[in-house]
């Protein structure tokens, strides 16, 4: 197995890339086997929650490109390559994106190429100290990044950041892709998963339905104007409103300010 799906307590799944010895490369088994377990995530009405990650040193290099220097005097190679990532890479990267429950991915070592856009697909990143981010594939190999990479970057740094690190092709440090706001905390390589752990409980904890609704208004607002963003919400909070959520939360604080008070 290219990966193994654990069901945990409180409806949360950890879901582990396990070819640690190609540092998860992402290879047609692997992705086709984690395509299949975020489905199984997604019909679990029970699941709250998923935690992404690698086994052994890394999160995931990208692309196997050892495996593809004997295909690549085919004629159909830049064909197939095409069809495999249509088919195979950008399902999956949707999948996640598109996830019902929040998707906490740990970064453990490097997510690299395909592996950073896969991070980034991840609703809350967190990263271990030892763990870097880098897009070589334009100045080292001549393409464009992918995985999502440049649908990601821009809007999650900006243009300006977003080029220099794709024309650059640095390496990213965990701590330094926490101070630009790319992810969101990075933490010591021992406290990864626990922090991870921690998050995704936290996540469960939220009022069902609540994540899409947030997820939907972000992926809305991209496109509206303020004036029709603020319809949105006063639409989607006049529906929101009559949900046992909300008379939940207002019963609870108006208990713990009498409680205060008294």
């Amino acid at each position: 197995m290219t990966l193994s799906l654990i069901t945990e307590k409180e409806g949360v799944y950890t879901l582990t890339m396990n070819a640690p010895e190609k540092l998860n490369a992402m290879s047609y088994e692997l992705l086709g086997e984690f395509r299949r377990s975020l489905d199984v995530v997604k019909a679990d009405k029970h699941a709250r929650a998923v935690i992404l990650t690698g086994a052994g040193r890394g999160f995931s290099v990208g692309a196997e490109l050892g495996a593809m220097e004997s295909r690549m005097a085919d004629k159909s190679f830049g064909a197939g390559v095409a069809q495999f990532m249509h088919s195979v890479c950008s399902p999956v990267i949707e999948a996640v994106r598109t996830m019902q429950v929040p998707v906490v991915g740990a970064v453990n070592g490097p997510a690299v190429g395909g592996g950073f856009g896969l991070a980034m697909a991840c609703h809350i990143v967190i990263a271990a100290r030892s763990a870097y981010f880098n897009l070589p594939f334009v100045p080292k190999l001549g393409l464009i990044p992918d995985m999502g990479a440049t649908w990601f970057l821009p809007r999650f740094i900006g243009r300006s950041r977003a080029l220099s690190l794709c024309l650059l092709g640095e390496r990213l440090s965990g701590e330094d892709a926490a101070g630009m706001g790319l992810i969101y905390r990075c933490v010591d390589d021992a406290d990864l998963m626990q922090e991870a752990q921690v998050l995704a409980a936290r996540m469960a904890q939220l009022p069902e339905g609540v994540f899409a609704e947030l997820c939907d208004a972000f992926d809305l607002a991209e496109g509206n104007t303020l004036t029709q963003q603020l319809a949105v919400e006063a639409d989607r909070q006049g529906v929101l409103i009559e949900r046992p959520a909300f008379k939940e939360g207002v019963a609870k604080f108006l208990k713990a300010k009498a409680t205060k008070s008294g």
